[in-house]
């Protein structure tokens, strides 16, 4: 099943996190199809790291300049 993480992995991952390791979700989706796993990871890099955001806020973002998009629109 895609939609659903293994309780065999969320273990492995909840004893990396309590080791210390970060833990960073990394996907070619946006934001609003990335799972809410809050309480187990500390960073996301979504639409394949030109957003990335953590509980805080934004870290990262770089978005396509509307001049481009324009552009590509007029193709």
């Amino acid at each position: 099943d895609q939609d659903t993480i293994s309780e065999k992995t969320l273990e492995a991952l909840k004893r990396l996190q309590e080791k210390g390791v970060k833990l960073c979700l990394a996907t070619g989706r946006g934001p609003m199809l990335v799972p809410h796993l809050k309480e187990l990871v500390d960073a996301f890099l979504t639409y394949n790291g030109s957003y990335c955001y953590d509980h805080s806020g934004t870290l990262y973002s770089n978005c396509i300049p509307l001049k481009d998009i324009e552009g590509s629109l007029k193709m």
